[in-house]
């Protein structure tokens, strides 16, 4: 939270760059009609390492709660128009991670996961707490407006000068 605020401040002369910093633990927030949801994921357990069957069934039993919400907004709002159909429609897409160090996707029948991978890569915490060694990665994504995100391109930070 801190970490933002401090890039907020630092890029506040970029016209270009905008921050919309939750003070929830996760966020919903579109690109395009596309719905993404996003959290640090500490709260979702691995197994042998990997997230893949702890976050699946988190994002199930979140897509579930989007559901609920999503049906209680349309009948709140009653819904005319494209533009307020589409302010209704808040089931995510995509889910978006950390928490785990390790640059990672995949498919559920619901959603698509990406984890993001650790900045600094090897760390005293990675080492310990975690016990992970994987080199320093983070993910960039393209989204189209019509195919959602279309391109999935990982950043190694140890080959950037």
């Amino acid at each position: 939270y801190l970490a933002y605020h401090i890039m907020q401040m630092a890029l506040e002369n970029q016209p270009n760059v905008t921050f919309d910093i939750p003070e929830a633990w996760y966020v919903n927030f579109k690109i395009y009609t596309h719905n993404f949801f996003a959290m640090h994921g500490e709260n979702i357990r691995s197994y042998a390492g990997f997230p893949w069957y702890g976050a699946t069934r988190a994002a199930r039993k979140y897509v579930a709660m989007f559901r609920l919400a999503q049906k209680r907004l349309i009948r709140d709002r009653n819904p005319q128009t494209r533009e307020e159909w589409l302010d209704c429609m808040i089931v995510p897409d995509y889910a978006l991670l950390g928490h785990f160090h390790t640059d990672t996707t995949w498919d559920a029948p619901d959603i698509e996961h990406f984890v993001n991978g650790s900045v600094p890569g090897v760390s005293k915490y990675g080492a310990k707490a975690v016990m992970t060694m994987n080199r320093p990665r983070q993910r960039m994504m393209f989204v189209h407006p019509k195919y959602g995100v279309t391109i999935r391109c990982p950043i190694d930070l140890d080959e950037v000068g």
